[in-house]
């Protein structure tokens, strides 16, 4: 996935990629853009039934370089749509969601 916005700060730009890894038995995800040097990787499950990705993984925090955990479910709504929350804990054992987007996919290109 490729995701361009406008923001106050400027253009942002970021990459995705998920495919499954058939040695480990489980999908992997990785993630880059332009709000950090660091590169987000993630392992997860593909649920059927729920039609959503469930992946834990760890990125560098850009503030202090730290890895962080986080959490992230990808729900697929069709071909076209589909919906992104994460979360990330904190040493405690605590969570809060850093992200939520919805994406839909452009037509006529």
């Amino acid at each position: 996935e490729n995701v361009t916005s406008e923001t106050p700060m400027g253009t942002f730009l970021g990459r995705g990629v998920i495919g499954f890894d058939e040695s480990r038995q489980r999908y992997v995800s990785s993630w880059i853009d332009t709000d950090g040097s660091g590169i987000g990787m993630s392992e997860g499950f593909w649920d059927e039934e729920a039609k959503v990705f469930e992946f834990t993984g760890e990125f560098p925090d850009m503030m202090t370089g730290e890895l962080r955990t986080s959490r992230m479910e990808l729900q697929i709504d069709g071909e076209n749509e589909f919906h992104l929350k994460e979360w990330i804990y904190e040493d405690d054992g605590t969570r809060w969601q850093r992200f939520a987007a919805e994406y839909t996919r452009r037509t006529g290109r």
